[in-house]
């Protein structure tokens, strides 16, 4: 166990810019592929039926967050071994190059099989950058930030990754709307990953400037192994709590753009209603971000859970009444109880863990259960295919917020223990 040593003298807000530029990579590039799912469906997975393309889309999505543990493995290990600035550069990098190349695959009618295999290489290395993004971006800030302030400093943080899908979400919209959809078929999904680009050089100018002296390191010999041998049970802790967070992620996302499709929805009122439902998230991340430091972590956690689950119900309720409007609030209701636990769960990641190893054991909790939430889409998809259900996200997320009640009820999690 080495000292704690001195952080690199940025301002606050320069901190949060460096930690803020990757994450919107992330979540650009993430709303981005759950609005042109169905495009990328034609273009990359093409069947007669919409429910299978849908499937295999949403298969190939997952394939990143199965690649997330183990690139929160090597890159976190590179946080906690030679700093938070390398592995934020690194995981930036690695994650432009992934999503602009995804933006020039070629079509199964050019090329075949080879255009599936391609695409979800990419989004393979894409998982693997963004693995080590989330627990280095959030060391990095809030372990530059007082105790007091580290609530807001969570918030703005959260609330910055998801205004990058909202971003993403309007910028989709605005093509969708001026371009046709023969067009947006051809070539408008592609300009939209491909505009994830400039963004990545502004990402890696800044984080360029946030990679600390080589005497910074914190000198830990093996980050994996220490985790491995002390920390298993908070890690696992960890996970089951976030996993709510990540699944209800997707039913409001990903699963609920499915739901809309199917259901009759045009793919432009779809993308709206993601609009809408991601200025909704950022408003109440932001709307929400003192309430853990009243109420108490736990309490704050539990209350969100609870509400996830009523908004949930609310969702597919809306969903059913085939209007847009329905629709718009029923994404306003599950995205409000979301908002509630971002905050908790961004500042857990930092209070579970020691420093030494608060990346690495982070980051593996984090992605084990963003990789959980990231096959939900399919999932619901292949259990409505298989066995006629309309009802798998329900059932998905009725586990999982239970398993985080539990959780939360019975073990110290949230709650601050290390500085």
């Amino acid at each position: 166990m080495t000292p704690r040593l001195a952080s690199p003298p940025l301002r606050s807000r320069s901190v949060l810019a460096v930690a803020v530029a990757g994450h919107a990579i992330e979540w650009y590039e993430f709303a981005i592929y759950g609005i042109v799912a169905a495009y990328i469906a034609a273009a990359i997975f093409p069947t007669d039926d919409l429910t299978v393309s849908l499937f295999a889309t949403w298969t190939a999505y997952a394939v990143a967050f199965a690649f997330r543990p183990l690139g929160g493995i090597v890159i976190a290990h590179v946080a906690d071994r030679a700093g938070r600035g390398r592995a934020l550069f690194l995981s930036v990098l690695l994650m432009s190059v992934a999503t602009t190349l995804m933006a020039i695959v070629p079509g199964w009618e050019m090329t075949g099989l080879l255009a599936p295999v391609a695409f979800s290489a990419l989004r393979a290395l894409q998982g693997f950058a963004v693995g080590g993004e989330m627990s280095s971006a959030v060391c990095f800030t809030l372990e530059r930030t007082p105790e007091a302030e580290r609530p807001k400093a969570a918030s703005m943080l959260a609330a910055g990754t998801f205004a990058a899908s909202l971003a993403g979400s309007v910028v989709a919209s605005l093509l969708i709307a001026t371009i046709t959809d023969e067009q947006m078929a051809s070539w408008g999904w592609r300009a939209l990953f491909a505009s994830a680009a400039p963004l990545g050089l502004i990402a890696l100018a800044l984080r360029a400037r946030a990679i600390e002296p080589v005497s910074e390191r914190t000198g830990t010999a093996s980050p994996v192994r220490a985790v491995l041998r002390d920390h298993r049970r908070a890690v696992a802790r960890f996970a089951g709590v976030v996993a709510s967070y990540n699944i209800a992620l997707s039913c409001a996302f990903g699963g609920y753009l499915n739901e809309m499709l199917l259901v009759g929805f045009s793919r432009g009122d779809a993308v709206r209603v993601n609009t809408a439902t991601y200025a909704v998230l950022v408003i109440a991340i932001l709307a929400f971000c003192r309430l853990s430091a009243r109420v108490g972590r736990r309490t704050t956690l539990m209350i969100g859970l609870v509400a996830i689950a009523v908004g949930f119900v609310a969702l597919m309720v809306a969903v059913r009444t085939g209007t847009l409007l329905g629709a718009m609030l029923g994404g306003a209701v599950m995205a409000v109880p979301i908002g509630i636990i971002a905050t908790p769960v961004y500042l857990a990641l930092v209070d579970t863990f020691p420093r030494e190893v608060r990346a690495t054991a982070g980051g593996l909790g984090f992605n084990i259960a963003a990789a959980i939430g990231s096959v939900v889409p399919a999932l619901a998809l292949g259990l409505r295919a298989l066995l006629g259900t309309e009802h798998g996200l329900g059932l998905i997320l009725a586990c999982a917020l239970a398993v985080s009640l539990l959780i939360v009820r019975r073990a110290t999690v949230g709650e601050p223990e290390h500085a």
